[in-house]
């Protein structure tokens, strides 16, 4: 039950709107990040601009790219960019949704407060386009299904996690012998724990597999250990705690020849 309640769990508490904007927020302080998101939003935007004012999307591109670095760079840019991320999250896990999208309100007022303003043309594209969707990820009929599927394993992960707790506990309430149950229950969680970094483990590699190489596969790299560092650090403790519990259980063991006062036995 441990083996599914764990990762079910750290879906579900990661893929919260408040937490999930603080996990972005984190991803953003991060260089490599920052300028891949300011290379896609540069992209969104000259777009967006070149459909709509005339220019060419080369002429858009040269005149967004250097206030776009700017502005994402911005304090402002970062408030907008989590609560961007907050609405999203509440679309994340709905299988309903046929895409998810980050978008971003008035980014022309956040990069002249940034101290880089758009050139008038692309402020008034831009004005007129209103929000602008800095990533956008369209959902297949088969992810919709898996998320359906997905959504509700997540309501069993509270539930089975206290199972398997209360399970454990009742196990060595009830046993005969406590200290072989303690051994046994150590064993259990470090088996588990073991298997859930070795999965990750695994998972990490596949992703980074698919990724481009480059840049693309560094900020994956980058998105992963912050949405999965907390996942490890929790198999990390668990691991731990079944590791004291089989050590704890072995020292007390009684020893050999002594008496339960602590006097040795002898004939007489």
């Amino acid at each position: 039950m441990l083996l599914l309640a764990l990762p079910l769990n750290h879906v579900r508490t990661t893929a919260e709107p408040d937490r999930l904007a603080a996990h972005a927020s984190a991803v953003l302080d991060d260089p490599q990040a920052r300028d891949a998101l300011a290379d896609e939003a540069t992209t969104r935007i000259a777009n967006r601009v070149a459909g709509d004012s005339g220019m060419t999307h080369r002429a858009a591109r040269a005149a967004v790219a250097p206030r776009v670095e700017r502005l994402v760079a911005s304090e402002r840019f970062a408030a907008a960019w989590n609560e961007g991320v907050r609405v999203a999250a509440t679309r994340l896990l709905d299988p309903s949704a046929p895409y998810v999208a980050v978008t971003v309100s008035d980014l022309s007022g956040l990069a002249s407060a940034a101290g880089r303003p758009f050139p008038g043309v692309i402020e008034r594209s831009l004005r007129r386009a209103g929000p602008i969707a800095l990533i956008h990820v369209d959902r297949t009929p088969e992810q919709q299904r898996g998320l359906e599927t997905l959504e509700w394993l997540n309501g069993l992960s509270v539930p089975l996690l206290i199972v398997g707790v209360v399970a454990l506990l009742l196990a060595l309430v009830v046993s005969r012998d406590r200290r072989r149950t303690l051994i046994a229950i150590g064993a259990a969680l470090v088996v588990v724990s073991l298997l859930l970094i070795g999965l990750q483990a695994a998972v990490h590699a596949a992703v980074l597999d698919v990724a481009d190489p480059g840049r693309a596969r560094d900020v994956t790299a980058i998105v992963w250990d912050e949405l999965m560092g907390g996942f490890r650090t929790r198999n990390l403790i668990v691991l731990g705690l079944g590791a004291l519990l089989i050590v704890g259980a072995i020292a007390a063991r009684p020893r050999a020849g002594r008496s339960p006062g602590g006097r040795s036995r002898g004939r007489r």
